[in-house]
């Protein structure tokens, strides 16, 4: 008998030939024949996305396609920075959940039908206008090296035909658009009355809940089949369809920091010290004084003219002038340029003259600046004052033109005034003036007058301390308040943090080799630092945690370079319910009246699909919700015939009915502006229970008296209206319609809300039309 090893060596070339062949086979020809026998190059067995009339997408395919919409706008935003632009200021291509590329693959086959294609030409044409033809090719080649979805590298083939199915995209969608046109009047016009148009009602609910009973149960099998249906949703409130999906629960604790108590803590150890430090280092900036009214001297020096020309029979206790001096000697000093002097007052050796007595004295304001004078309106009273001055001999020739006057005479009491065309007497001497100064001294310059012409504001002018105390007192105690919340939060996240440790190490060693690590107590925390302490009852949904308060509706303020002012509001539930949360992982938040809080997660459960039996009691109880809406209507319907017939008020119609209670509600619009300025919401008038498009389509569709029926907007409950009244009348309203056209920006966004909604439409439709049956788990 042959040994084996002797027959290998006898035919080792020729089985070595062989095994290199199947080696070929098995790395080189196998795999293409297996992807064709997979349809679509996607794994056997892997779960499917969605299918539609072009084939099937499978869970591997969509991610593909969500990395290649998250590298394409990587790409641009690169290339814009490359070209010297700021990306955030490009309009991107928006980054795509699931369903979204969905549609979009579904919009571009719609745009190919249509005869929509894009040549490379074209693309290459775009990436040249979007970076200004500034990025040369080696910069693109560079640029698109550093892309990755996930651990592979993007192709250069892959990333250009992506960019091509977004144009392509883009194009349809810019089509439908301009088929729409903008917003017609009519839009506008229907927009206006359900902003402004008010409404008064009269209602008779008829709760589904109240017939439900009257309901029969199906068979098992058919009842399976209705789970069946809506298992893979979460129960919405305002929906009409049930969910049977659970949420995602969360138990967590947290504390919150009252803003009141603290800084009312704070304000008692506020000291005077501190608060004078505060108003040294901060009145150039926050405390000064509101400086008074500008008061020009033009305006306040006329007045006094008259009183201080009271004096005037000075003039008559004067000598006269020499009769032999000419007149030209009336002429003003050139140096002075101002219309207000007199001539008949130049500058004498020995004795001045006198003005006349009918003409009023010089403004008090013309000795500090010259050049301001000009527009003194006394000037323009004194029509003959150059005439009595001419007349009036001066006592001496004027003083030549480069020469400085020489100085009037003062009175026995007074000091030698300056030049008298920048200086003038506040009032007429009564008494005979006093010997006149030497000609040739030299009169000693006046002290600048304070500021008559305008208010200079004094850098030393400041609120009163006393008056802005409270004001300090409140801004340090905020300050301290915030930092002493902030070093309180720091330990308790540092406790936080060592607990989470010492579980971890716990957990890793199997939970049993040492007792369990201690959890914080958030109650002794509280009780000692002066903390409000809460938790959660259990796990709970997000909407049970918005019912329940604490800090399910604060937020924080977290860095965001994308954003235009660098930040944006990261709401609670978003971070207690979000993906990246860990247990025992402290995240801090405030609320608009600005109390903090510090929270944290002690338990997740995430979102599941239960059995059967499991929420059979609550699959029985949606069957006969969605069963008894036709009972419920049938009712509803009763009572409007009723109430029609009688044509009298409701609470007439129905008085003393026990099943039928009115109520009256309004008046509410059908739209309303909200507190930022943004889309307009539905009105929520108080009474109606989640009130939607149909009952607010049948309240405002009536004419006063009218009685109709609608749902709300879950289904959950059928109204009996009667429309009392609405305000103002429809002529009314027309006026103030074409009143407000040049303002119309709540208007034209209620109208705009419109072509989404035609757009929504036109997507739902292509989904139709292309049979696009998404298989996709809902997201919550």
């Amino acid at each position: 008998m042959a040994l084996p090893l002797k027959s290998f060596r006898k035919h080792q070339r020729w089985m070595l030939v062989c095994l290199a062949i199947m080696a070929m086979i098995a790395f080189f020809v196998l795999p293409p024949f297996l992807q064709m026998g997979a349809g679509d190059g996607s794994p056997r067995g892997e779960a499917v996305a969605a299918t539609w009339s072009g084939g099937t997408v499978h869970i591997g395919d969509l991610q593909r396609m969500l990395g290649m919409n998250i590298a394409t706008n990587q790409f641009l935003g690169m290339a814009a920075a490359a070209a010297g632009r700021d990306p955030r200021q490009m309009p991107d291509f928006a980054p795509l959940d699931e369903r979204q590329i969905l549609q979009r693959m579904v919009v571009v086959e719609e745009a190919k039908r249509n005869g929509i294609d894009l040549s490379d030409d074209a693309v290459n044409r775009f990436l040249r206008e979007w970076t200004g033809d500034r990025v040369r090719p080696e910069q693109f080649a560079q640029i698109m090296s550093r892309l990755r979805i996930g651990d592979m590298p993007v192709n250069e083939r892959d990333l250009f035909d992506a960019v091509r199915r977004e144009l392509i995209a883009r194009t349809q969608f810019g089509l439908f658009e301009r088929s729409l046109g903008s917003d017609p009047p009519g839009w506008r016009w229907d927009a206006f009355r359900r902003l402004r148009q008010e409404a008064t009602v009269e209602l008779v609910a008829v709760p589904v809940e109240s017939v439900a009973d009257a309901v029969s149960l199906p068979d098992a099998a058919r009842l399976k089949s209705f789970f069946t249906t809506y298992r893979d949703a979460f129960p919405r409130a305002r929906s009409a369809d049930p969910g049977f999906r659970q949420p995602r629960r969360v138990r967590y604790e947290y504390l919150m920091a009252k803003r009141e108590t603290f800084e009312n803590e704070e304000k008692a150890k506020v000291t005077d010290d501190e608060i004078a430090a505060y108003y040294e280092k901060n009145k150039t900036t926050l405390f000064r004084a509101r400086p008074a009214a500008s008061v020009p001297a033009t305006e306040a020096t006329p007045p006094a003219a008259p009183e201080a020309a009271a004096p005037a029979p000075a003039p008559e206790a004067t000598p006269p002038a020499a009769p032999a001096e000419p007149a030209p000697a009336a002429q003003p000093a050139p140096a002075v340029p101002t219309a207000d002097a007199p001539a008949a007052e130049p500058a004498a050796a020995d004795k001045p003259a006198e003005p006349p007595a009918d003409a009023p004295a010089p403004p008090e304001s013309a000795g500090v600046q010259p050049r301001r004078l000009r527009a003194v309106t006394v000037a323009f009273r004194q029509e003959s004052a150059p005439a009595a001055a001419a007349d009036e001999k001066p006592a001496a020739d004027p003083a030549p033109a480069d020469e400085k006057p020489a100085a009037d005479p003062a009175p026995a009491d007074e000091k030698p005034a300056a030049d008298p065309a920048l200086d003038v007497p506040a009032a007429a001497p009564t008494a005979p003036p006093a010997e006149p100064a030497p000609a040739a001294a030299e009169p000693a310059p006046a002290a600048p007058a304070p500021a008559a012409t305008e208010t200079t504001p004094d850098a030393a002018q400041f609120e009163p301390l006393d008056k802005v105390r409270e004001r300090i007192v409140e801004t340090l105690a905020r300050q301290k308040a915030a930092d002493r919340i902030d070093t309180l939060f720091k330990l308790i996240v540092s406790d936080l943090a060592g607990y989470a440790q010492d579980r971890a190490l716990w957990q890793a060693q199997g939970g049993s080799a040492a007792a369990a690590p201690v959890p914080p107590d958030i109650d002794a925390i509280a009780a000692r630092q002066g903390l409000e302490a809460g938790r959660s009852d259990g796990p709970v949904a997000a909407a049970a945690a918005v019912e329940a308060g604490g800090p399910a509706r604060s937020f924080e303020i977290v860095p965001d370079p994308s954003n235009r002012f660098g930040r944006r509001d990261i709401g609670w539930l978003d971070m207690m319910y979000g993906p990246d949360t860990g247990l025992y992982r402290a995240m801090t938040s405030r609320d608009f009246e600005g109390n903090r809080f510090i929270s944290w997660k002690t338990a997740d459960e995430p979102d599941y699909v239960p059995e059967f039996d499991a929420v059979r009691p609550e699959v029985e109880r949606a069957w006969r919700i969605v069963e008894g809406r036709g009972l419920a209507k049938q009712k509803a319907e009763g009572l409007a015939e009723k109430a029609r017939a009688a044509g009298k008020p409701l609470a007439e119609v129905f008085a003393g009915d026990s099943a039928a209670t009115v109520s009256t509600v309004g008046p509410f619009t059908w739209l309303e502006d909200t507190f930022t300025g943004g889309q307009p919401t539905l009105s929520q008038p108080e009474g109606v229970s989640m009130p939607g498009e149909e009952f607010m389509s049948a309240v405002h569709g009536l004419e006063p008296g009218q009685v109709t029926i609608a749902f709300n907007e879950p289904r959950t409950v059928c109204y009996v209206i009667r429309l009392v009244s609405v305000a103002p009348a429809e002529d009314a309203l027309r006026e103030a319609f074409v009143a407000a056209r040049n303002d119309q920006r709540s208007i034209a966004m209620v109208a705009q809300d419109q072509l989404f909604r035609a757009s929504d439409a036109w997507i739902r439709g292509l989904e139709e039309r292309y049979r696009l049956n998404v298989k996709l788990p809902e997201r919550r």
